[in-house]
């Protein structure tokens, strides 16, 4: 976050176990009460590393973004759709270039399919679920992690088949 962001936040509040909870959309907390996928913990790297990772993120923001558009609570879903406008340019600029790249010199497309091989598998550690999955699912706040990843999957895999690359093998 930037240093000169507006110091503001907006709160949704549902009641999840019986308990009153807030989820903060956009705060101003301390660093180390941030949690983050181990993807974007990971160094830069070169170019087409650093835009196989934008194009995995960007994809997987894309996904949670439009599924969060039909979330039980109103200013959440009006958020994602003004955070989604935003974001599918992002995403296209991700998805413009691996498909330039991958389906352009033969050097090119060894790089991104390398940068893939790597960055792939990493990525799905976005979709780890919480303690809380099950009951902002049941709630219509969000959808399941594995449901949004099984949709990832799906997109990712035909932009690497549209990109002229394999797709990687991915371990549990």
């Amino acid at each position: 976050m930037r240093s000169d962001t507006p110091k503001h936040f907006t709160n949704c509040s549902t009641k999840c176990w019986g308990k009153h909870i807030r989820i903060k959309l956009h705060s101003t907390a301390p660093p180390h009460d941030f949690r983050s996928c181990h993807l974007v913990e990971q160094p830069i790297g070169d170019y087409a590393y650093s835009l196989a990772r934008h194009a995995c993120y960007d994809m997987a923001e894309a996904v949670r973004l439009a599924a969060l558009q039909k979330s039980s609570l109103p200013p959440l879903a009006e958020l994602a759709k003004k955070l989604g406008r935003e974001e599918k340019y992002h995403q296209l600029h991700a998805v413009t270039w691996v498909k330039q790249l991958g389906n352009s010199t033969v050097e090119a497309n060894s790089r991104m399919q390398l940068a893939i091989n790597e960055v792939y598998p990493q990525a799905f550690s976005i979709w780890e679920p919480t303690e809380f999955d099950e009951v902002l699912a049941n709630d219509g706040i969000q959808s399941r992690e594995s449901t949004l990843e099984a949709q990832w999957v799906e997109q990712m895999e035909q932009l690497i088949r549209d990109s002229g690359m394999k797709i990687p093998s991915v371990e549990d």
